[in-house]
């Protein structure tokens, strides 16, 4: 199954989804709208956003990307984690010096950890989420979201007046359907203490971890599967002995880069088959390589891969 249906609509929309946290930052605006543009030419069709993604610029430059295909596409966005102070003189600075990120080592490292110094105090009011709510749509230039995820929420974290706003804001069409998008630790306690809070979860898996993808009744959405596992992964075929080993005993060329993370988000979409894997990147060549998955992949090589994996 390539598709899903998203609930509380009858949007269907692909399995796999492309986050867009990377937009901006090193990347020129007419290089952010080509990963856009080379995702939805692959066949993606789920997009990934939030207020403070690329120091708040990923939700604009989505926005105009989606002018063209709004009903060709689904979307979420969040709420919640506030957009960095001096936001336009913030982006207007890394605009200037993206030259010099990409040049000089270390530099963007001392960059990010001032940003973060400009970081605001996450706010989940009511009040904050219908003035995040107007802001997102305007930005994503569309009249609904499809889904509306409280970011990096706890269960504390919903009130009973924050509930009656978004289930309002259900109710008038202005969003599809809200949820949680969290740490794991956060997550389950919001579906113990909640489980109504949690018709959408999105969180990381890993393919090395114990935990399962999926939360019962939840439409569920992982995240992280590259970045979680793939350096870990690699270092058990550094060696050329084991690379032949694995090789051999899974029947896939492991000194091909492409291999191990495409049996990465092939393990991804097994372990949560009812929902939505996310993956970004910013080159266009490993985007159409993930985003291929959706028309072809090997049940019988993932089983290898799996059992290899958990013997290790």
């Amino acid at each position: 199954m390539t598709q899903v249906i998203l609930p509380g609509t009858l949007r269907s929309t692909s399995r796999i989804g492309f986050g867009t946290s990377g937009l901006s930052g090193e990347l020129t605006y007419k290089e952010s709208i080509a990963l856009l543009e080379t995702a939805f030419d692959a066949g993606i069709r789920h997009f990934d956003t939030a207020p403070i993604y690329g120091a708040g610029a990923s939700e604009k430059i989505l926005g105009d990307f989606l002018a063209r295909r709004r009903e060709q596409v689904t979307v979420t966005t969040k709420f919640g984690l506030m957009p960095p102070r001096a936001q336009s003189l913030l982006l207007r600075t890394k605009s200037m010096i993206r030259p010099v990120l990409r040049q000089i080592p270390g530099l963007k490292s001392r960059l990010a950890r001032s940003i973060k110094g400009l970081s605001r105090p996450a706010n989940y009011s009511a009040a904050a989420m219908k003035i995040s709510l107007d802001a997102s749509l305007r930005a994503l230039r569309c009249n609904r979201i499809d889904l509306f995820l409280l970011h990096e929420a706890d269960a504390t974290d919903i009130s009973d007046d924050l509930r009656k706003v978004l289930d309002d804001s259900v109710r008038s069409g202005l969003i599809g359907t809200w949820g949680v998008g969290s740490s794991r630790d956060k997550i389950d306690r919001v579906v113990a203490c909640d489980p109504n809070a949690g018709r959408v979860l999105q969180f990381e898996w890993s393919v090395l971890s114990d935990c399962p993808a999926t939360y019962r009744d939840s439409f569920c959405i992982t995240h992280g599967a590259i970045s979680s596992s793939l350096a870990r992964l690699k270092l058990l075929i550094a060696t050329p002995e084991r690379r032949r080993h694995w090789s051999k005993e899974i029947g896939v060329d492991f000194s091909v880069g492409r291999t191990l993370p495409r049996l990465i988000v092939s393990a991804a979409l097994a372990a949560n088959p009812g929902g939505i894997v996310l993956f970004s990147s910013k080159k266009m060549i490993n985007i159409r390589d993930i985003a291929s998955l959706l028309q072809s992949h090997d049940d019988e090589t993932l089983l290898r891969f799996l059992a290899v994996v958990d013997g290790s």
